[in-house]
């Protein structure tokens, strides 16, 4: 993240932690650097290639385009800073990536003894929504289903830009993974993306990025089938 980017998200960072402190019962003023400081470190480690800053960037520039349609915006907003907080490959046996960084993003409601229960519920769904469970598209909420659709806005970018910001990182960050094996684990993944009625749960999403991003997905599955894609 170049310095430019850098500054802008602290600024943000620091708007959304004033409309916290509103809410808290006992503000505390080493409250947005400390938690910036554990921010930066998650989201700037190193085996991180697609889920790091540039992902949180991007989507936050997205949910403001949207915000005005959120129920509550400002958990939304949260669960963006925190829905891929933690992201560890493998995942915890016993805990998602999801689940613990709903954790970590709980952790901010009790350093500002935030009570509100309709607040920590929606930051709660919001988090472990964007796991993208197929089994649960039909129950989402609203808020919940414009973030999923924020989630995987990068889906629908042009052919060139999802093969070398999307695809290619998420390779890099299974690495470790065989290439035969990534292949056809990957495929098999993507593949259950196009038999769903819909990738962006959000109508205005899916009306700008659905065909894009369902054509940039049977590519992609065409490119790992034929060994095209990845190399090493």
């Amino acid at each position: 993240m170049d310095t430019e980017t850098r500054d802008k998200m602290y600024k943000r960072w620091l708007t959304l932690c004033h409309r916290l402190c509103e809410m808290s019962e006992k503000p505390r003023r080493d409250f947005p650097d400390m938690w910036w400081k554990e921010l930066d470190q998650r989201y700037s480690e190193p085996q991180r290639f697609d889920h790091n800053w540039n992902h949180i960037c991007d989507s936050l520039n997205d949910f403001y385009k949207v915000r005005h349609l959120f129920l509550a915006p400002m958990a939304a907003e949260l669960s963006i800073w925190f829905h891929d907080f933690i992201y560890d490959i493998p995942a915890w046996p016993d805990k998602s990536n999801e689940e613990r960084s709903m954790e970590s993003a709980i952790a901010i409601c009790n350093d500002l003894q935030i009570t509100s229960w309709m607040f920590i519920t929606a930051l709660k769904r919001y988090i472990m929504a964007t796991d993208h469970n197929s089994e649960r598209l039909e129950r989402l909420n609203i808020d919940e289903r414009l973030l999923c659709s924020i989630d995987l806005a990068r889906l629908g970018q042009p052919p060139h830009v999802y093969i070398a910001k999307y695809a290619w990182p998420i390779r890099q960050e299974h690495k470790e993974v065989p290439l035969e094996v990534y292949r056809e684990k990957r495929a098999e993944f993507l593949a259950g993306f196009l038999k769903r009625p819909y990738i962006y749960p959000a109508q205005t999403f899916r009306d700008r990025l659905e065909e894009q991003a369902r054509a940039n997905i049977a590519n992609e599955i065409e490119l790992l089938h034929s060994g095209q894609f990845p190399t090493e």
